[in-house]
Formats: C-alpha cells, sequence, structure tokens
C-alpha cells in the first residue's frame, strides 16, 4: 500500500482512500467525500468530532498510542482492524496513520486513510464458524446440516436459507433455519412451483440480486413467493441430483453477488454434499452389518470378541465347535473359563494387547469341555480399528502341529518353513477381517464419487485437494508395506553392475525426468555386492526425492559420483541442487513420516526410511548434508570395502 507525504498534498480529496485530517489533540479538521461515504454522514457533521471516534472504535488512549509512535523518522503507522456502526451494520476499516511535523519534530497534524475490509472480515468469520463446526465430532449430520445453513444465513444477511431434497413427489424442504420460518419442512411442493428448478436446471451457482427486476418476476414460484435476493446450488451425490441448496430475502439489492460470496457458497455445498454422502454411507454400512455378522459367525476360523473386562461378547460357530460349548454358554463368561490353569494368568496380557496394538502369533491354550487341551495361535485386531468397547480374537486351533513338532526329531527345515506360512496365514486373516471393520470410519473416497459427474469446474477445483488427500493416504498405506517387507528381510549378496541399477532407475523415471527439466550426470561407479532389486528401490528414492524437493525457477540438477576413503570404503554421493536439508534435520529426515515441508511438497516420509532400511540391512551406512556453498543437498552413501568388486562399472547414460 503507497502513502503520500501530507507535505505534498493540498486537499484531502486528491486522497485515493477514504482519509481525514486531524489535530494533535484529536479533532478532525477535514475529510474527503470518500469518508463522508463510508461513514454515511456529511462533511459538516465529521468536522469537529473526535478522531477516536472513527478511526479508534472512540479509544481515546488508542489514539494517543498511535500518535505517540509517529515520529519524523517513522512518520507511518499501519492499524489493526477496527468495526464502526453505520446504519446499525457493522464495518470494519485498517487505518493508516502519517503524522505531519513541525521542524522542532512536534506533531503538526494526523492524516488517516482506511481500507474497508468488511467483506474480507465477513468471509473470514464465516469461513473459521464452518471449520469449528466440521470439527465438531460430537454432533450427528442432522445437527451439522442445519448449522450450516445458519452459517450461511448470517453471512449472506438473508430472512431464510434451506436444504431441499428432490423426490418423485416434488422438492422437499429437509433442513431449514430458522426454524421458525413458515415453510412446510417434509412437504413436497411441484418443482416448478419452486425456486429450487432454478438451480435444479442449471450446472453452476444461481445467483439473482433483484428476482423483481429480472425475467423471474412473472414465474410461478415468484408469483406464489416473491424472494427478492438469492444464491442456490444444486447438491449432487453419486452422480445424482439430490437436491439444493439455497438462500433467500425479501429484501432487493442493486448489488451483484461477489466472487468471495459465490465462492463461499461453492464451500457450503463441498460441506454439504460431504456431510450428506457421509450419512449415506453410514447407512449402507448399516445395512451391511448383517452380511458381516453372517462373515464373522460362519468363518472356518475360531474368532471372539472380548470386552475390557475379559468377558466374551459373542463367539462364532468354529469357536463354539472346536471348544465343544454352546454360544449362550459362552457369551459373558470370563475369558479364563475356557483357559488351562497355566494359561489363566496370561489372560489379562492378551487383553492388555487386543486393545493395545495388533499382533499375530501368540500361542495360548483353551480347555475343551471334554477336558482335553486346545492349542491355538492367536492374532487381535486392535480396538482403534473399528471397535471401542470390545476387541477382536482370531484363534487358529493348531494342536495337530503342536503335537507333530514335540514327536518329530528331524525334519526342522520343513517344520519351519510350516510355521512361516501359518504365521503369514495369521496375519493374512487379521489383515482381511480389519477390513470390513474399518467400512464404519473410512470414507476416503466418499466426496469424490459425490461429485462425479459434475461440470462445474470451480468445485472440482476445490473438490483436488480432499482427492490429493486421498491419493496420499493411499501412497501412504502402499509405502508403510513396502518399508514393513524392507525391515524384515534377508539381502542376497552378489557382485551387480551399478550402472546396470541406475539405467533401470532412470528408464522407470523417464517421464518425470523430462516433465522435471532435470539434467542427471553420473560419474563412473565400481561394482559392489549386494540385493538388486532393493538397491534399486534405494536409488529411485534418492533421485527421487531430489526431482520433488526442488527450487521453483531451478531445474533440478542431480550429480551421481563416487569417492575412495582412506580405509578402502567407498562413498556413493547423490548430490541436488533443491532446497536442501536443514543441520538439524540430518538425522530427522530418514525417520519414518518425517518431512520438512508437508504442505508445500506431496510424499508420505517413507521414502527416506526405506533408503536408510536397505542400506543398513546391506551392512551400508546413509548420511545427508547440505552442501556448504551452494543450494541443495548430499546424500552419501558408505559402502564397505568388503563390498566392493575390482574396476569401474560403465557410464550409464545422463
Amino acid at each position: 500500500m503507497s502513502h503520500q507525504n501530507p507535505g505534498q498534498i493540498e486537499s484531502l480529496e486528491q486522497m485515493p482512500l477514504p482519509s481525514c485530517q486531524s489535530t494533535p489533540d484529536g479533532i478532525i479538521i477535514d475529510v474527503n467525500e470518500a469518508l463522508c461515504e463510508i461513514c454515511a454522514r456529511s462533511r459538516e457533521e465529521l468536522i469537529g468530532t473526535r478522531a477516536a471516534d472513527v478511526i479508534a472504535s472512540g479509544n481515546q488512549n488508542r489514539l494517543r498510542m498511535l500518535m505517540s509512535q509517529l515520529t519524523p523518522q517513522q512518520p507511518t503507522t499501519l492499524g489493526d482492524k477496527q468495526p464502526i456502526r453505520v446504519d446499525k451494520r457493522e464495518k470494519w476499516l485498517i487505518w493508516s496513520n502519517t503524522g505531519a511535523f513541525n521542524a522542532d519534530g512536534t506533531l503538526r497534524s494526523l492524516w488517516s486513510s482506511c481500507w474497508d475490509v468488511t467483506a474480507e472480515h465477513r468471509y473470514s468469520n464465516a469461513l473459521e464458524r464452518l471449520i469449528q463446526l466440521t470439527s465438531d465430532r460430537t454432533l450427528d449430520a442432522e445437527k451439522t446440516l442445519t448449522r450450516i445453513v445458519a452459517i450461511g444465513c448470517d453471512y449472506y444477511g438473508t430472512e431464510v436459507g434451506a436444504i431441499s431434497r428432490l423426490t418423485d413427489d416434488g422438492i422437499v424442504a429437509v433442513h431449514v433455519h430458522p426454524e421458525t420460518f413458515p415453510i412446510d419442512v417434509g412437504k413436497p411442493i411441484p418443482v416448478e412451483d419452486s425456486y429450487s428448478s432454478l438451480a435444479i436446471a442449471s450446472n453452476r451457482i444461481v445467483t439473482i440480486s433483484d428476482t423483481g427486476a429480472s425475467d423471474y418476476m412473472h414465474t410461478r414460484f415468484y408469483k406464489k413467493n416473491p424472494v427478492g435476493r438469492l444464491i442456490a446450488s444444486k447438491l449432487m451425490i453419486d452422480g445424482e441430483c439430490y437436491g439444493t441448496l439455497s438462500f433467500g430475502s425479501g429484501k432487493r439489492s442493486p448489488e451483484l453477488f461477489t466472487a468471495e460470496e459465490i465462492q463461499f457458497c461453492e464451500i457450503l455445498v463441498q460441506w454439504v454434499t460431504f456431510t450428506l454422502t457421509r450419512e449415506k454411507k453410514i447407512e449402507e454400512i448399516s445395512r451391511n452389518e448383517e452380511t458381516y455378522r453372517n462373515v464373522f459367525d460362519r468363518s472356518p476360523i475360531m474368532m471372539h470378541t472380548i470386552g475390557k473386562d475379559r468377558r466374551l461378547t459373542n463367539v462364532n460357530d468354529m469357536w463354539a465347535a472346536t471348544l465343544g460349548y454352546d454360544k449362550s454358554y459362552a457369551l459373558g463368561k470370563d475369558i479364563t473359563d475356557f483357559l488351562i490353569p497355566e494359561g489363566a494368568a496370561e489372560a489379562k496380557g492378551m487383553v492388555a494387547q487386543a486393545f493395545g496394538e495388533s499382533a499375530t502369533g501368540m500361542r495360548r491354550s483353551f480347555r475343551h469341555s471334554d477336558g482335553t487341551v486346545v492349542e491355538t495361535e492367536v492374532s487381535t485386531l486392535d480396538a482403534k480399528a473399528g471397535l471401542e468397547s470390545e476387541a477382536l480374537v482370531v484363534a487358529i486351533d493348531v494342536s495337530d502341529r503342536n503335537r507333530a513338532q514335540r514327536s518329530l526329531t528331524r525334519g526342522n527345515d520343513e517344520l519351519h518353513r510350516a510355521n512361516d506360512g501359518l504365521k503369514r496365514f495369521n496375519a493374512i486373516a487379521a489383515h482381511d477381517l480389519q477390513e470390513p471393520l474399518r467400512k464404519i470410519g473410512i470414507y476416503g473416497d466418499i466426496l469424490k464419487e459425490a461429485l462425479v459427474g459434475s461440470d462445474d469446474t470451480e468445485v472440482l477445483e476445490s473438490l483436488a485437494v480432499v482427492v490429493r488427500s486421498s491419493q496420499r493416504l493411499s501412497k501412504l498405506v502402499k509405502d508403510l508395506l513396502a518399508y514393513s517387507k524392507q525391515t524384515e528381510r534377508d539381502y542376497a549378496q552378489a557382485v551387480v553392475d551399478p550402472a546396470a541399477i541406475l539405467n533401470t532407475v532412470l528408464d522407470d523415471m523417464v517421464l518425470l525426468i523430462e516433465e522435471s527439466d532435470a539434467r542427471i550426470t553420473i560419474d563412473p561407479l565400481p561394482a559392489f555386492r549386494c540385493d538388486r532389486v532393493p538397491v534399486e528401490r534405494l536409488f529411485h528414492n534418492l533421485i527421487n526425492n531430489a526431482l520433488t524437493y526442488r527450487r521453483l525457477g531451478h531445474p533440478p540438477r542431480i550429480e551421481i559420483f563416487s569417492t575412495p576413503l582412506a580405509n578402502g570404503d567407498i562413498q556413493v554421493t547423490v548430490r541436488d541442487n533443491g532446497i536442501g536439508v536443514p543441520p538439524d534435520a540430518v538425522e530427522k529426515i530418514f525417520e519414518p513420516f518425517a518431512r520438512l515441508q508437508p504442505t508445500a511438497f506431496s510424499g508420505t516420509g517413507i521414502g527416506l526410511a526405506m533408503c536408510k532400511s536397505i542400506a543398513e540391512g546391506h551392512g551400508w551406512k546413509i548420511r545427508a548434508a547440505p552442501r556448504a556453498d551452494h543450494p541443495g543437498s548430499d546424500f552419501i552413501l558408505t559402502i564397505p570395502g568388503a563390498s566392493i568388486a575390482d574396476g569401474p562399472a560403465a557410464i550409464p547414460h545422463s
């Protein structure tokens, strides 16, 4: 914002903004027409009044503080947002105050100019209320929707707002604010008799500032209910028209709806659509609950649910058949009643595990109704995955396997393979059972599905934020699975040509390299012993990291080279010219989920953690270092001399 020197101004009318001039005592001595207009008062009414009443919300001490901050060296201050009352309405202004000083440095007069930020304040205040509302998980869908409509009414200053549903019988108002407004909630009316018909027929937000001065004044709905000002939008769920969101006022206005007001309507539509879609999905899940119960009861694996008090809340058919008890007998009893005495003490640990993190392979021995022992391996699904008051426990009868283990004296290798296969089966079983439970709390693609088929590009652009978040979650799950596999595997050791590894990696990334206009230079590297596939992943992650975290306006420049050390080890460096790594974060970035600038760059925070796991699994070391004299970072692999083969490899393409 620019300011004019008061000494260069002959008249306040030269000021482009609403302005006034006041004495050091705080009395207004001159104003321009722009200020008169914004205050809705004449020049004569403003001159002679206290400046504090205009620029400091009536706070004389605040005006004195503003004046005390002015000096000949710093003659201008920018105040914060202040409200004024104009015709019973509140306006918000930001004031800039500039002092004119005498030769001796004393204040001669104060020149004040303002910017009207009422619209911005109203928008941000409404948006803040909407964020607080949609973050409140204690509200059900009905209360959330009603309050969203109330926020819209307050923002637009309309007498009524409504969410209406399109049915075979007509349009039905389902959520209205205020509730006392004379609308028959739940009663259908013909679509052609409703303002909703305008929004239903349009793929954009409908705005009418003065219905009586428009072509709509002859319509049936205007004659039945003459609304002066209207903003409305169609609501789409799962590709079909659900109904409309609309706000109307009996007052006419010559002013058109602003871009911010239209944008806020788009935001309201998104949250209404999301809330309606989520409620629909919850209803679908409720309808499918019986299906899940059938899967639970008919599963070929022993399953039971347990409360924090160790009492059984449900058992399936296989559990009852394997242990020889009726379900009615088992329900409500303590789990220790069905464990052998030696295992009863472990029951507390099993319950604590069930309500902590998921676990597999816990050995527990149950007591059959005929007194025999049934040995099992137990997997738990943690309560956080979908249940709060009870946890799911899966048990596999391994009695025959254990008897075979105790009777066999040879064939240890075969038994180990059987055990590993059984553990994998436990993990897969627990994972597959986790999926139907998670449906209660997971709505990753709800909003995207709800807006399929919409031609409103602005709404789709707003949806992109939600879509990207869903995609990032999907990628995070995949990266976590890959990371867990790398942390558990053993690595083969064979001499590998690094040129072949890097050629494969670069070929896989050719589109990303071309899109970013990257230039990659690779020096001759010595061959070394490693497991090729995970090392390809290591270099892929390092190069992808360099391409992702690049500086705006600077195409990536990546160098890969090796440096021999005095002790016979080799350092392989991947150098980039990107945003760099702060010195205090060179270790943190290798931790899972660590991301330096999560809002500026996409990613899951798993890539470098996987690099560290692969390097350490090979007996290597990896570290990061900021470049001293240039932007960017060095990622340095230290490979022991014992892993280095003789002679450099061929140079890969650049």
